[in-house]
């Protein structure tokens, strides 16, 4: 104050100082170096204060905006806000609204608290979890957290406090994937509240890093009548035929028998689906942008059908032109002269994992076209999905005509695809229009 007032500048007081100092602040060296120049600066912040003050007192005056509360020194005024921050400016007497202090006290009283319940989280059962509210805001201060489980899910989680900014607690024991959500409320010294929430994705210890066939039963060995089968329970030692039923087959092994629990995907398959943030959902969610495989740890694109990026419909010839993991050959690039996506000029492989990741896809920007193996580690040989050899709760969408093209070339003019009505890998020229069902390894 007393720099101001030496330097024959006037106006300037301990309640308006703050917001005077930062228009100062925001201004070159140049602006302000003569009395004139910092007289209208300090000006400036007064009629601000000024406008606010008129319009408590008549609200036909003029009405106050962003920018009135930013060089008025009143922080936490946006334009979200400002209809509302006004109408309580109105509703007291201009004398009320005279200082930055006072005005800043009305809106405080109006914008309250921003709810922060921190990152999507997936973890495995034992593990412990660390909600985090350390994030949220409040222009004076939050004094209270309140969290609250709001999923259905029907597990039990035990945090060591509900009312503190950063309880914990210990995975629970799961016989399949779960999602859980809480919700945190927070209430400031007003006690106006916001609230958020985050998902926690929980899976069993799995303890093998491949995923199995899917083949849940097993076939008979024909020697006494009947004709050949493979949907017989692996329990049994002879059909009904009088047939033997050999021990030792693929489904007697495995996560299709030690896991075989259908509620986070078939047989020994483990999967949770993801929103448009990668955010872990419920296993009961009826809408869902990606899915994460909970056994290998990769997260798959799930196809649409709304005529868009990534409709089942679209084809795309194989195309790698960054001279690496090609055969020797490049493939073909779309010129545009053909349209086989709903991205005219882009329907081949390399341009459709760019575009997916311009668009990031589940928050994602690392999608990449699938190898052989990681394709076929999706695959699920069972009966029960004999129209499709894929799960098709976690992958809805599909096509009668299934073939997908993977990142692995064969030579330089052919490159492998995998047919998912049959579940098996066959090799075919690169210009050939297939479709495409793009992986990410966070």
């Amino acid at each position: 104050l007393a720099d101001y007032a030496v330097a024959g500048v006037t106006g300037v007081t301990t309640d308006n100082l703050a917001a005077v100092n930062a228009a100062i602040d925001a201004v070159e060296g140049t602006e302000a170096d003569t009395v004139a120049e910092i007289q209208t600066i300090v000006d400036g912040v007064i009629d601000a204060i000024g406008i606010i003050s008129d319009y408590a007192a008549d609200n036909t005056a003029t009405t106050p905006t962003v920018a009135n509360y930013a060089t008025a020194g009143v922080i936490g005024v946006e334009a979200g806000n400002l209809d509302a921050v006004n109408a309580a400016i109105d509703a007291v007497t201009g004398v009320d609204a005279d200082t930055v202090a006072e005005i800043q006290d009305i809106v405080d009283g109006v914008i309250g608290p921003v709810a922060d319940a921190g990152v999507a989280q997936f973890v495995t059962e034992g593990d412990t979890v660390n909600l985090d509210a350390t994030n949220s805001t409040d222009d004076v201060g939050i004094t209270s957290y309140l969290w609250v489980r709001i999923d259905g899910a029907g597990i039990t989680t035990n945090l060591n406090n509900d009312t503190i900014e950063q309880p914990t607690f210990t995975a629970p024991v799961v016989t399949a994937a779960e999602t859980v959500t809480f919700q945190l409320t927070v209430t400031d010294g007003g006690g106006l509240t916001d609230t958020a929430t985050v998902s926690i994705a929980i899976v069993p210890v799995i303890n093998q890093l491949i995923n199995d066939t899917g083949l849940t039963l097993c076939a008979n060995y024909v020697t006494s009548g009947g004709g050949k089968s493979v949907s017989e329970d692996c329990t049994d030692i002879i059909d009904v035929n009088g047939n033997a039923i050999p021990e030792g087959q693929d489904a007697d092994y495995g996560r299709d028998t030690s896991a075989n629990d259908d509620s986070d995907g078939s047989a020994g398959f483990s999967f949770t689906k993801l929103d448009a943030n990668g955010d872990p959902l419920a296993q009961s969610a009826l809408s869902w942008s990606c899915v994460k495989d909970n056994v290998t740890g990769l997260i798959w694109e799930v196809k649409t059908t709304d005529l868009g990026l990534q409709d089942i419909n679209n084809t795309y010839s194989w195309n790698n032109s960054s001279g690496t993991n090609d055969g020797g050959g490049v493939g073909t690039a779309d010129d545009g002269s053909g349209a086989t996506c709903n991205n005219v000029g882009n329907c081949d492989t390399e341009k459709y994992v760019t575009a997916v990741n311009g668009a990031g896809l589940c928050g994602a920007t690392d999608w990449l076209l699938p190898t052989r193996e990681q394709l076929l580690s999706i695959v699920g040989y069972s009966n029960a999905l004999s129209v499709t050899y894929i799960d098709t709760n976690y992958f809805p969408n599909n096509s009668v005509d299934s073939s997908y093209w993977t990142s692995s070339p064969r030579n330089s003019t052919l490159s492998w695809y995998l047919n998912f009505t049959n579940g098996y890998l066959f090799y075919e020229a690169k210009s050939n229009l297939y479709r495409v069902r793009l992986v990410r390894k966070p």
